[in-house]
């Protein structure tokens, strides 16, 4: 509730899969938090997931299995959750290594 007795919400949007799955969307959020993010890395955070979407891409394209089904949001997930201090070093190739480096190590 907010401070004047009023409820707070975040429009969103669900849908439910043929499978009978709910999914849900809450798109305001996502996009406030990604804004937050980007800010809190130094403006790299949106750089670091075209790269990792480009490497997944060129992955696909050489049938490399592992990248088969890998979802965008899942990426852009994955990334929204790393901590800010794996971005902003010299090069961008460096703030990868770092993303995918932790990434990997926390499974």
């Amino acid at each position: 509730m907010g401070d004047d007795g009023s409820h707070d919400f975040h429009s969103g949007i669900g849908f439910d899969t043929d499978a009978g799955k709910r999914i849900l969307n809450w798109p305001e959020q996502h996009y406030e938090n990604g804004l937050k993010k980007h800010e809190n890395t130094g403006r790299r955070y949106r750089k670091i997931i075209r790269i990792l979407k480009r490497m997944r891409n060129e992955m696909q394209d050489e049938n490399i299995e592992s990248a088969k089904n890998v979802a965008s949001c899942l990426i852009e997930s994955l990334v929204s959750n790393l901590p800010n201090d794996l971005f902003g070093h010299d090069t961008y190739s460096s703030d990868v290594r770092e993303v995918l480096a932790h990434i990997s190590t926390k499974q």
